[in-house]
């Protein structure tokens, strides 16, 4: 990974841990921000079988959340638009690369505190695949992939971290699977994703 890739996630984590330590316990014990739309944007590192190191991503996401009354569960809807390029080498023919995604899906989560949320997503998701033959190709010919969008499914855990009634910071890890591919059994990939969270509306009186 190159240096900008490294201050990039740096800058993300750094961002997360001030948030975190900057709003004092008292100030979001009785929030309940797990309700209404919200946009999320963040940077994800994301690696495929036969890629050493993760590439960088930057994704953007929309989500409605629904807080079960009564209760410490929550359930919603997200989707995101997923913008970069990894490099995947498990292919006795072809060099495939996996481009641009986009994933709709649902979240479900319980709130161990009122500022905290721990959950699982899961949905669906395509991806913009080609390939470089690097084997048996055709002479004088390509027996290149196109780009195509192959559809596939996404499945996760996260948590999510209130610092207001209006902003949070997400951690999550994603495995997505794109299924068969010309000679490629099975391509998958796998992400950490850390983006900040803007709810709209006001939430802290919903308790």
């Amino acid at each position: 990974m190159n240096a900008s890739k490294t201050s990039f996630f740096s800058t993300v984590s750094l961002v997360a841990i001030i948030g975190a330590l900057s709003f004092p316990a008292h100030a979001i014990d009785n929030l309940d921000v797990w309700g209404g739309p919200y946009f999320a944007l963040g940077g994800a590192g994301k690696f495929a079988r036969g890629e050493s190191s993760p590439e960088a991503y930057g994704f953007a996401e929309l989500g409605y959340d629904f807080s079960v009354p009564n209760s410490e569960f929550v359930v919603g809807v997200v989707g995101n638009i997923d913008l970069g390029s990894i490099e995947e080498n498990h292919s006795r023919r072809y060099d495939y690369r996996i481009g641009n995604s986009w994933g709709i899906g649902v979240r479900a989560g319980i709130k161990p505190m009122h500022s905290l949320l721990l959950y699982g997503v899961g949905g669906f998701n395509q991806a913009e695949i080609s390939g470089d033959c690097i084997s048996k190709c055709p002479k004088g010919g390509s027996d290149d992939i196109n780009e195509t969008w192959e559809a596939g499914y996404f499945l996760g855990a996260g948590v999510e971290k209130a610092f207001s009634d209006n902003v949070a910071a997400k951690l999550e890890y994603r495995y997505e699977d794109y299924g068969d591919v010309e000679d490629l059994d099975d391509m998958d990939s796998h992400s950490v994703r850390g983006s900040l969270v803007f709810r709209m509306g006001k939430h802290g009186d919903d308790y």
